[in-house]
């Protein structure tokens, strides 16, 4: 049999595979410029998945920049490919509800999360959200769904909901939630480093500041998961250069979150302080 002449959708499908290997490749190398400019050629395509995967690495690409706002655009663009209710539909919708929450907007992190389907990511976001807007009982009741469930992921997902709701037992909730996830690693795009996140800056409030280096030193050891939660990873590298016992490694981390974040939006209080604490950096004005 004759082997089949190549058609103009295996070119494209080339092209598409060539568009995100460059973009994993440019993530890697922390450069978000490069980045974009293939998310852009992916959220550019005829076929309609590779237009949603385009939109949603170009809003990732977006946030290693500090652009949160651009990054919500992006991921509504992304929410319009598949409009149909699905689990596919959900996940846009799941990470805006996540950049909204760390931006401090719940409201519009509900907003975000209206008619998605409700996996156990989708009920996980939208409890978080009820529970920073102070409806404590609605958060409660989806905390409890999500422990019938009786898995791992939704188990560690309740964890956190009512860490939220009770402060006095964050801490111990947190771990808790940690530990079941500890198996998952962090390279995932299930929520898994933004717990792992929230329990080193419980451990961090707690004083525990040895403990809390560690576990910033353990998500920014994982580079890849960039790709995945460019929020914690990247306020990971500024509470490492803050705790840091090594000297060099703070100033390599206060050095890569300032290259991060310096012309975007997000967090101007603590990229100001990052490039302060650069130039009264001993090695530096040697």
């Amino acid at each position: 049999m004759r082997p089949k002449p190549p058609s103009s959708l295996d070119y494209d499908d080339f092209l598409h595979e060539l568009a995100l290997k460059n973009w994993n490749r440019a993530m890697l190398g922390g450069d978000g410029e490069r980045a974009e400019a293939n998310a852009k050629k992916l959220a550019a395509s005829h076929d309609k998945f590779w237009r949603f995967v385009g939109h949603i690495h170009l809003s990732t690409s977006r946030l290693t920049r500090g652009q949160a706002t651009l990054a919500v655009d992006a991921l509504a663009e992304a929410a319009r490919v598949f409009t149909e209710p699905s689990e596919i539909a959900a996940i846009p919708k799941c990470l805006r509800a996540h950049i909204h929450l760390e931006t401090h907007s719940p409201k519009s992190a509900l907003s975000a999360l209206q008619d998605a389907v409700a996996t156990p990511e989708v009920t996980y976001w939208r409890a978080l959200a009820r529970a920073r807007e102070g409806r404590h009982d609605e958060a409660l009741e989806l905390a409890a769904a999500l422990e019938v469930e009786a898995k791992p992921a939704s188990n560690a997902y309740a964890l956190h909901i009512r860490a939220e709701l009770d402060p006095q037992s964050r801490l111990a909730s947190l771990q808790r939630a940690a530990s079941t996830l500890e198996k998952h690693g962090l390279l995932s795009p299930l929520p898994i480093l933004p717990i792992r996140f929230a329990h080193a800056s419980a451990l961090e409030e707690a004083g525990s500041t040895a403990d809390a280096e560690a576990r910033f030193r353990e998500i920014t050891g994982a580079s890849e998961s960039l790709a995945y939660w460019p929020i914690p990873y990247i306020r990971s590298l500024y509470h490492l250069g803050r705790l840091g016992s090594d000297e060099e490694e703070r100033q390599r981390s206060m050095k890569s979150f300032a290259a991060f974040w310096t012309g975007g939006e997000m967090d101007r209080a603590a990229v100001q302080s990052a490039c302060q604490f650069q130039s009264h950096s001993p090695s530096v004005n040697k």
